[in-house]
C-alpha cells in the first residue's frame, strides 16, 4: 500500500511543517523510518533519525525557523508545497559568521508517501539567495 488519499496526504505534509524543528516524535511518526532527504543531486538525511539531526543543526544556527505554508497540492502517492521558510541566524552557517540577520526564502518542496509516511523529500531553494541574506 504506497499512499492513502489527497486529503491524507495534505494532512501529513501540513504536520510535517509544523513538527520538523520542533518534535522529533512527531516527524518520527509521519516519516518512514528509511525515509530520504535529497537536494540537488545529494542525500542529506539517509533515515529519519539523520533527518532529525539535520533539523536539530539548522535549529542550532537559526532562531524562529518556521515554514509559511503558501500552497500544497497531492496526489495519491505524492504530495508538493509552496512555502516560505524563515529564521535568524544565530551561530556560523555554510563559514558565515551570525549577525543576526533574518532569511526569508521561498521555496518548493516535493514529497513521496508510502504506507501512510513520507518516503522522500526533495527540498528546492535558492542556497545562493539565503547565503546573501545572511552576508
Amino acid at each position: 500500500m504506497k499512499g492513502m488519499d489527497a486529503t491524507h496526504n495534505r494532512r501529513l505534509v501540513r504536520k510535517f511543517f509544523s513538527v520538523y524543528y520542533k518534535n522529533a516524535e512527531e516527524l518520527r511518526s509521519i516519516c518512514h523510518p528509511k525515509v530520504k532527504l535529497h537536494f540537488r543531486n545529494a542525500l542529506l538525511a539517509n533515515g529519519v533519525e539523520e533527518l532529525i539531526e539535520l533539523a536539530k543543526q539548522e535549529q542550532d544556527c537559526f532562531h524562529e525557523l518556521a515554514f509559511d505554508i503558501q500552497q500544497i497540492l497531492t496526489e495519491k502517492y505524492a504530495a508538493s508545497a509552496r512555502v516560505i521558510q524563515r529564521g535568524i541566524q544565530h551561530k556560523k552557517w555554510h563559514g558565515i559568521e551570525p549577525r543576526g540577520l533574518p532569511f526569508d526564502i521561498e521555496q518548493m518542496m516535493f514529497f513521496d508517501i508510502e504506507a501512510r509516511q513520507i518516503s522522500h523529500i526533495w527540498p528546492m531553494w535558492d542556497l545562493e539567495l539565503k547565503l546573501t541574506q545572511l552576508s
